[in-house]
């Protein structure tokens, strides 16, 4: 039986410096050295490079919307895979420099998606003892992201609205000259969607996104105004695009609240209501405004405030299902 034996060397795994955008060729190094400070050498290795959906957002521009995550979303997305392997030996300085590329995505799903790579590597020495180690960097799909914010924090059903527009490098400087366009398509879940057992919800039919107009701009060093009127109230999601010099493709996709009269669909069918706040924080004697979304079209509730016991209680007459409500803090 294998008694457990302490590691006698570590393994590190390095990408490049710099910036790296989907189909760049790129350099990694795999390195062993011992506990001591000598290098491991004529060690076999073993490596791997994976490729999934990343994040990232651009440092600074705060209150604006960088990237793809949404609760609700309709397109397809790539999944993870190995896109490179290899073999190799440490060489007289413990190392193996590997030379690859990061590989687009193979369909248009993953066109305009931020990606990051994982390499692995696993280094064997002459006691057959194996150590291993794991690497990640950011993939850029363009040299420009799109940065969306809508100028008012309560859209009204029917009115118009301007979301404003940026656009940035990977180091968030903001990048002007670039067409961007807003599409707006309106969440509509099923009669059948958010199905309720005794002791969960669940939503097994997605919603699905109905066209509600759009928008087109231009980027400029502050920032850029689109103009969009959402029809009913409900759940939007505004998908935005635009490309760089290269004529790679970048995208972002936000989802944003319209309170008004509603409709059948409006929101899932359950048993839960969802509150959100306008703001994240709250001073002493702030009127919050909180969007109340119910599952039904009309409805009685009570809405308690809190704080070391309940300091207050009021009757709601919800006539929507996209409610606003003021509370004193």
């Amino acid at each position: 039986v294998l008694h457990y034996r302490p590691p006698e060397y570590k393994v590190g795994v390095r990408f490049p410096a710099g910036t790296i955008f989907f189909g760049d060729s790129f350099r990694g190094v795999i390195s062993g050295r011992y506990f001591f400070g000598t290098p491991l050498t004529d060690a076999p290795v073993t490596w791997s490079l994976w490729r999934a959906l990343g994040t990232y957002r651009p440092p600074g521009n705060e209150g604006y919307t960088f990237g793809t995550a949404l609760s609700h979303d309709s397109e397809p997305k790539p999944k993870p895979a190995v896109i490179a392997r290899g073999k190799g030996k440490l060489d007289a300085r413990g190392r193996l420099v590997i030379r690859t590329r990061a590989k687009p995505w193979p369909s248009t799903a993953g066109e305009g998606r931020v990606g990051g790579l994982t390499l692995t590597a696993q280094v064997r020495d002459e006691s057959r003892q194996v150590i291993g180690a794991t690497g990640h960097r950011v993939v850029h799909p363009a040299a420009v992201y799109v940065g969306l914010k809508p100028r008012r924090t309560i859209i009204k059903s029917g009115e118009e609205s301007v979301i404003d527009v940026i656009a940035t490098d990977p180091r968030g400087r903001r990048v002007p000259g670039r067409k961007v366009k807003i599409v707006a398509a309106r969440l509509v879940w099923p009669p059948d969607s958010g199905l309720s057992s005794l002791f969960f919800d669940f939503d097994p039919t997605p919603p699905k996104e109905v066209p509600a107009g759009g928008c087109l701009t231009v980027t400029t060093r502050t920032r850029a105004g689109c103009r969009i009127t959402l029809p009913k109230a409900g759940t939007y999601v505004l998908r935005a695009r635009t490309r760089d010099r290269r004529g790679r493709l970048t995208r972002t996709a936000m989802e944003v609240e319209v309170v008004g009269p509603t409709d059948a669909g409006s929101t899932p069918r359950g048993r839960h209501l969802q509150l959100k706040t306008v703001k994240k924080v709250y001073a002493a004697g702030d009127h919050a405004r909180v969007l109340i979304k119910s599952p039904f079209p009309r409805a009685v509730g009570l809405l308690t405030v809190e704080r070391s016991g309940i300091r207050s209680f009021r009757v709601l007459q919800l006539k929507s299902q996209m409610h606003l409500e003021r509370v004193k803090i």
